[in-house]
């Protein structure tokens, strides 16, 4: 990121919310370079290039625009984990900068007293697992850690809460409203964040008197408002590019093509087939550590429990764990597919290829292309915290054919194809680095509708650059949507036909 850029839409940022009365915080402190093990990598940087590249978007936010809180980093700055990182948060922020605000870790990034307590940090998220009087208490009394150390700790939060009228008001538990001044504001960025990437042979914009057919198809076509992780917030509504398109343009067919859903679920979950036996764990704990309640032996994954799933499981939370393994009888292209409530995920040979922190119940699916004869590791994971239902399903088989022989004469015969392609909240968000190439599929997506119909524009979610040399020369245009937000639909539709020009940046 270009230090000034970050440091100017920043200081805005954290202006728009604390209007607001609530405390803006700034993440992730600091040298977060990549998200793959973020845990435990360690970011070896000279003082120099951090005070002149990573340090100053933040410098910008506490000293002009005033931000009450600061998020330590996973990962370790030169040895030292960031939320125990005396130089990073006392002589730099607190220091050289006068932050007067609170330090606190991201969720789980502190790992031990003495070196989170004496190295700046003020509070413990989620929970003191660390910073607690039993922890603390026998520092204090030896001496190791200082009285006056713990007073600047409290001092901060309460000035932080004084501050911002914590202490002068009840807190609200309504949340945000669906206020159409919001929904008028969410397409209003959608709109000045599309970018044209690619527009050959008058493409786009699309007529929208002489165009009466445009097929809509992909993995995307649902649509993705938003990231994974903590970028994920559930939209009060959505807008897909499909319903944007029949908005924009109601005289014109606008024919779906959805991807697979619960009917291929249904089709593959009784025949799946595991290398023997799955073994099923009921787990108790946190993410800090679960144990075994009770292992079970299964065939199938295939389930709605409406009591206590086995013997000492408590109905209203728990873990449930299958790993196994799977082999494929042939070379090719496989599809797996997952429905349940909550964190769920699938890990296929110590990859994650589904996961989502809030699923409401949705089927999930990814592609992978697996060899024949190789055992692959499996597992599949799901919580279920006494919300939604406590129903699972899972299954994995051959994928089917891109489009069929009736869906490719729907794309041959249109005006105009939308492919819209990319990432999505399992692929893309904090914790993991995804890859550089769309998921499996959709190249070959891509270029089998462009070799049906040559006015086929591609309109990809992603959060950053993607792969597209072996299929961009086949088609004619292509947009960047990012994760456009609970209006994006409308935005791509009005961008396609015109009705706003699609003028973002890269």
């Amino acid at each position: 990121e270009d230090p000034l850029l970050a440091g100017a839409i920043a200081t805005e940022i954290v202006g728009g919310i604390q209007s607001q009365g609530v405390a803006a915080t700034l993440k992730h402190y600091a040298a977060n370079n990549q998200e793959t093990e973020r845990g435990t990598i360690d970011a070896r940087i000279g003082e120099r290039a951090l005070r002149e590249i990573y340090l100053p978007a933040f410098r910008a936010a506490v000293e002009k625009g005033g931000a009450w809180a600061v998020m330590s980093a996973y990962n370790r700055l030169n040895g030292t984990y960031c939320s125990a990182s005396d130089w990073l948060n006392d002589k730099v922020l607190k220091g050289d900068w006068g932050f007067r605000g609170v330090v606190m870790s991201d969720w789980g990034a502190a790992h031990d007293t003495l070196g989170v307590a004496n190295g700046g940090l003020d509070l413990e998220m989620p929970s003191g697992r660390y910073m607690n009087p039993q922890a603390l208490g026998p520092l204090l009394d030896s001496g190791k850690v200082a009285l006056a150390t713990i007073d600047d700790k409290v001092r901060r939060i309460l000035r932080l809460e004084v501050a911002n009228g914590f202490l002068d008001r009840d807190p609200s538990e309504s949340g945000p409203k669906d206020d159409p001044r919001s929904d008028a504001v969410a397409l209003q960025v959608a709109r000045e964040a599309i970018v044209l990437l690619k527009n050959e042979n008058g493409a786009l914009p699309l007529s929208v008197k002489r165009t009466k057919t445009v097929v809509v198809l992909g993995p995307n076509a649902a649509g993705y408002p938003t990231g994974g992780g903590s970028a994920h917030v559930e939209p009060f509504h959505y807008v897909s590019v499909a319903e944007g398109l029949q908005k924009a343009a109601p005289k014109v067919k606008v024919d779906v093509i959805p991807g697979p859903g619960p009917a291929l679920l249904d089709a593959l979950v009784a025949t799946a087939p595991y290398e023997g036996p799955l073994k099923l764990e009921f787990l108790k704990g946190d993410r800090h550590g679960r144990t075994a309640i009770a292992t079970l032996s299964e065939t199938r994954i295939d389930h709605s429990w409406r009591e206590a799933p086995a013997p000492g499981v408590d109905p209203s939370g728990y873990w449930a764990r299958w790993t196994g393994a799977i082999r494929a009888p042939s070379a090719g292209r496989f599809i797996f597919l997952l429905r349940g409530h909550g964190n769920v995920s699938v890990n296929l040979d110590g990859r994650k290829i589904i996961g989502s922190w809030s699923s409401p119940g949705d089927t999930l699916y990814a592609e992978a292309a697996l060899e024949a004869g190789r055992s692959y590791p499996i597992e599949v994971m799901v919580r279920y915290d006494g919300r939604g239902s406590p129903a699972v399903r899972f299954a994995w088989g051959a994928a089917p054919a891109l489009l069929s022989d009736d869906e490719a004469r729907r794309v041959r015969a249109a005006d105009a194809v939308v492919v819209c392609a990319g990432f999505n909240l399992m692929l893309e968000g904090e914790g993991a680095d995804r890859t550089y190439e769309l998921p499996a599929g959709q190249p070959e997506l891509i270029r089998r509708a462009a070799a049906l119909n040559p006015r086929t524009i591609v309109v990809l979610n992603s959060g950053a650059s993607v792969a597209t040399a072996d299929w961009l020369g086949q088609v004619p245009a292509l947009v960047q949507a990012w994760y456009p937000g609970q209006e994006g639909g409308r935005a791509v539709a009005e961008a396609l036909f015109g009705a706003v020009n699609p003028s973002g940046k890269l």
